[in-house]
């Protein structure tokens, strides 16, 4: 059974999405903050994110880099309805694995289906020395953490080590 990972500020839709795949067979975990979100994704519990336009006080620009630097495996699938095209493609440009709209009708529904068992499929792909190499690891630290910064906005600082990949790095995050 695969895991999955929604993160979305908006409760109708992360409902929504979790029931829709909870009854696929997924584990599903929701959550609308970028920490909890970080935190799964440092700790491996899902391959697979489904990613809304917000999360906290975060936008999905501000969080696919970071994200990324995580988990460069990681699969981020957007699902935006009114983003601007150049944040579309700046997201895309930092690796996203697919953007689609909020699912509304059973074809949407559908699709978002079939985006996630591709994203599943693909990671069961990767090449073993791909997902041994050397990997970046984001340590975040009280000290370091979510800081606020001008005008009040948040701004996550980490800190950033790279260490070699083995059995035991991964029984330790």
């Amino acid at each position: 059974m695969q895991d999955l990972l929604i993160a979305d500020k908006d409760g109708e839709t992360r409902k929504q999405m979790a029931d829709l795949f909870i009854d696929a067979g997924y584990n599903v975990t929701a959550t609308s903050s970028a920490v909890k979100a970080l935190v799964a994704v440092l700790k491996r519990t899902a391959q697979v994110l489904l990613l809304g336009r917000e999360v906290g006080k975060f936008s999905s620009v501000e969080l696919v880099p970071l994200l990324k630097k995580c988990n460069h495996n990681l699969m981020i699938i957007l699902v935006a309805d009114d983003m601007p095209l150049p944040l579309i493609r700046k997201v895309r440009a930092e690796g996203i694995f697919y953007h689609t709209l909020r699912p509304v009708d059973p074809e949407g529904q559908e699709e978002i289906r079939q985006v996630v068992k591709c994203a599943i499929d693909k990671l069961a792909r990767l090449p073993e020395e791909k997902k041994e190499r050397r990997r970046e690891i984001i340590t975040l630290t009280p000290e370091l953490g979510l800081t606020m910064a001008d005008g009040g906005r948040p701004v996550i600082k980490a800190v950033k080590k790279t260490i070699p990949t083995t059995d035991k790095t991964e029984k330790m995050s």
